[in-house]
């Protein structure tokens, strides 16, 4: 899922100054939404960091198909 196969769903960020307005709109539109994580700011260390349901890191070995 990480890595490969296609792709179905849409992903996008908001703060969370706007997560009642993203819930409300979702709502009207009938479209589920599920957060899945969230941005934090860092200094040092990985850019993104996949973690289990548990909130372990999970080592993410393949980086995707390669188009070209």
């Amino acid at each position: 899922m990480l890595s490969g196969g296609d792709d179905y769903e849409l992903v996008f960020s908001a703060g969370r100054a706007r997560r009642d307005a993203i819930t409300r709109l979702a709502r009207r539109l009938r479209t589920k939404v599920t957060r899945i994580g969230k941005v934090i700011r860092r200094r040092k260390g990985p850019l993104v960091t996949v973690l289990d349901a548990s909130g372990r890191p999970v080592a993410v070995k393949s980086k995707g198909y390669e188009h070209f």
